[in-house]
């Protein structure tokens, strides 16, 4: 089936939840991480300011993202408790 999509980035304050920017739209077929390198266009972030992002933003250097298992491998104890505390 071939379907049409629009996304949106939305970047929300960890501390009160509240929107800091919707931003979009893109095509359903561009990547998070060129999405978020636009976002940084147009947004200066604080130095103090921390980016919690889900898997697709990996490669992202200042984003904390979820740690992949490595191919073949496992993850630690201390690595599956950050995910936890990530999610």
């Amino acid at each position: 089936k071939k379907t049409h999509s629009l996304k949106y980035q939305v970047v929300v304050k960890i501390s009160d939840g509240s929107i800091v920017s919707i931003f979009g739209p893109y095509p359903g077929c561009v990547h998070d991480v060129t999405m978020f390198k636009d976002w940084l266009k147009e947004y200066s972030l604080v130095e103090i300011e921390l980016i919690l992002a889900d898997k697709g933003y990996v490669g992202s250097p200042v984003c904390f993202t979820p740690i992949k298992k490595p191919k073949g491998g496992s993850l630690t104890s201390e690595e599956k408790d950050f995910n936890v505390l990530h999610s």
